[in-house]
């Protein structure tokens, strides 16, 4: 079972499975499940927040809360979400498009950056956390819940480059947002007992800018997320933690 928002979904894969929710076929819980020999229900949606899962159908995307699909004999449950509860990811890409335009010829973006999130907004994330994966513990007992953090687009002292159209005070701010959001995480999975695979680790020197990056820079197919490579390396990431605790 996967849940998450596009980071698990897979934007910009070549087969797309749910295009409303830009869901690919080669997204990393397919993957996970290919390397497992499992069989995958895929209900992660491009844009979701934690209410997207808990307790509303994603407008214009989903029928139901993601949530909704957990059954009592599901035994594995990736989890990618929390970045579009503070609009992580839909900053940076009104920042590069206040910078440089839309990512692609006739294309359109928002030009308009959400602020700075105050401190209020991590400590409602965290809550929101807690309370999806009691959710999911009680409808799944038996499952092995794996949430996934967030790939870094950079590391702290890196300098933004033509892929990346940041000013060196935005990338510092994204930096930071992610910082707070993977803390968020780290502390909620924690908590409760869930594994944590911290792809905020291993994704350092793959970020944007560099010669192995894991991630899109402002560009299609999917700005600012997973490349294959990128997809790949989450997924054996995933499946080496699932074996080793089996």
């Amino acid at each position: 079972m996967a849940l998450g928002s596009s980071y698990a979904a897979g934007p910009g894969g070549s087969v797309l499975t749910d295009a409303p929710c830009g869901r690919s076929k080669d997204n990393y819980p397919n993957k996970v499940a290919e390397l497992l020999g499992m069989r995958l229900v895929d209900v992660t949606c491009s844009g979701a927040t934690t209410e997207d899962i808990l307790h509303r159908a994603q407008p214009n995307a989903a029928s139901a809360p993601q949530i909704e699909a957990i059954t009592a004999d599901t035994t594995l449950i990736t989890v990618t979400i929390g970045g579009n509860n503070i609009a992580y990811i839909p900053r940076v890409m009104a920042q590069s498009c206040l910078t440089a335009g839309p990512f692609e010829p006739g294309g359109h973006c928002n030009p308009h950056p959400s602020p700075r999130p105050p401190d209020s907004a991590y400590a409602e994330l965290n809550q929101s956390l807690d309370n999806m994966l009691v959710e999911i513990e009680q409808r799944a007992p038996k499952a092995r819940v794996v949430f996934v953090d967030y790939p870094p687009l950079a590391q702290h002292g890196d300098e933004p480059c033509s892929e990346m159209p940041l000013t060196r005070e935005q990338l510092a701010l994204t930096l930071d947002v992610l910082d707070n959001v993977t803390e968020a995480i780290s502390e909620a999975a924690t908590e409760a007992g869930a594994h944590l695979v911290r792809a905020s680790h291993a994704g350092r020197g793959h970020g944007v800018c560099t010669a192995d990056p894991w991630l899109y820079g402002w560009e299609a197919p999917a700005p600012y997320h997973e490349r294959p490579a990128g997809k790949v390396a989450i997924a054996h990431l995933v499946a080496e933690l699932v074996e080793r605790n089996e």
